[in-house]
Parts: structure tokens; sequence; C-alpha cells
């Protein structure tokens, strides 16, 4: 034990003062804290004890998880704190969350700690590694000048199925689905269609004109105005040959008529 006399000004440094200390685990001084410095400055006026008083805090890991359809995809740690031993806390999801975009986006699937499934409100009993879950989502867009479709969000890893309700459209002209086309590149001639989802997808439908029936009514139409036409000068040819029948006819009459006188 150190004497000192009265007046005697007296510096404590808790860093001399040996505590346990292992893997993610400190002693710190309560007492002092709140000053937030190592040390501590006192005057001796009487005979006193100072005994340092400690409490026990645990190294716990922060971090979030992506999830696809196919299991874990990104472990990230994000931060770590010292945390008093029995402290409850409340875990910020907005902290462990991944960066979003317009394509892409994460849903909470639940909070691990240690590996296990556990809530948002925790105690801390050790030294723990506490890790926020996502499920990640991306969106597949969907564009059709004729007929309905629909895309959305899907899960990644999962599969998506795109279908036209309406593969004809129109009256004499017809649109008619000809395929459809991914934004990269790929190719699907089949109006319904399922695809796995990987990344963030556009799919756009092609239509084609169909002339067919218009042509076919045209050609009809023609084949009804030639007939049509071919029926009128028949029936004129047969009207003049009547007319001329009737002509001699009657010329043979009168040539008959005056014979007779």
């Amino acid at each position: 034990m150190t004497r000192f006399t009265k007046r005697h000004k007296l510096v404590l440094n808790p860093s001399y003062l040996k505590a346990y200390q292992a893997a993610k685990l400190r002693l710190i001084a309560i007492s002092y804290r709140l000053i937030n410095s190592p040390k501590v400055r006192l005057t001796v006026k009487e005979p006193a004890v100072v005994r340092p008083r400690y409490v026990r805090e645990y190294y716990v890991n922060f971090g979030y998880k992506v999830l696809t359809a196919e299991g874990v995809e990104t472990a990230a740690a994000v931060f770590a704190q010292w945390i008093q031993e029995n402290s409850q806390l409340r875990v910020d999801v907005e902290r462990l969350k991944p960066l979003e975009s317009a394509e892409v986006k994460y849903e909470l699937a639940g909070v691990e700690k240690d590996g296990s499934l556990s809530s948002l409100e925790l105690t801390v009993t050790g030294p723990h590694d506490v890790y926020v879950v996502w499920d990640k989502y991306y969106l597949v867009e969907v564009y059709t000048p004729i007929g309905t479709a629909h895309g959305g969000w899907f899960k990644a890893g999962t599969y998506a199925t795109i279908s036209l309700r309406e593969t004809v459209s129109g009256f004499l002209v017809y649109d008619r689905f000809k395929k459809w086309v991914i934004h990269d590149g790929g190719e699907f001639q089949e109006p319904t269609i399922t695809l796995k989802v990987e990344k963030p997808t556009v799919l756009t439908a092609v239509w084609e004109k169909d002339y067919t029936k218009a042509i076919a009514l045209a050609a009809g139409v023609a084949a009804l105005g030639v007939v049509y036409v071919k029926r009128d000068v028949i029936q004129h040819t047969i009207t003049k040959t009547r007319t001329k029948t009737r002509r001699i006819e009657l010329e043979d009459y009168n040539t008959r008529t005056w014979s007779q006188k």
C-alpha cells in the first residue's frame, strides 16, 4: 500500500492495474469511464482506499448476409464494438443493409447470432457474431406494345414465368407475336417462357404484321369482280343475239307477206 501525505495529489492510472483480459474480453473501470479519461486525479485530505470497479465487456461483431435461392451469396462484417455483459440491445437492421438500386432490392429474412436464428432484441452474454440476413431480389421488367404480360420482383436464383395472354390481335391485318428479346441479346420464340433470375432483366415482346387474310380477301373481291364482268358481258351478248334473231324473224315475216300479195 502506498502512503500519501495530506493534500498530496494522486494520479491513478488504471492501465497500471492488472486486469484479466483475453481474446474478445476486457475489464474496464466503470467509475472512470464517464469522464472519458484513463487517469483519475484526486486530492488526498484523509486516509482513503481506492478500489477501481470493473465490469465485463464482450467484443461483438455486426454484419450482414445476403441469401439467394441457392444459399448464402455474401457475408460481410460491417463494424464491431465492446458491449457490457448482460446488456440488452436492439439490432439496427438499416445500418446493416446492403446497398440497393432501382433493379436490386433486399428484404429482411431474419437475424443470426453465432450462426443461430435470433430476434432483433438480444442479450450480450459473451463474444458474439451478429448478422442481419437479407433475401436478394432482382427486377424483371416486361414490355409489350400489344397484349398483356407481367414482370415484377423475383428472388435471386428462382425461376420466373412470363406469359402473353394474347398472341394475335387485329382484324384483316393481324399483329402476331414473333419472339421475346432480352436486353443482353437472348431470344425466345414461345409466348410463355420460364427463365432463371440471376440478374436484373428486361424482356421486350416483338410483334409482326400478318397480311394473309387481307390479301386473301382482296383476291376474293377481285375474283368476284371478274365473274360479275363476265356475267354482264354474257348477258349483253345474249340480249344482242335475241334482238338480232327477232329482227330476222320480222324481216322474214314481212317478206312472206309481200309475196302472198
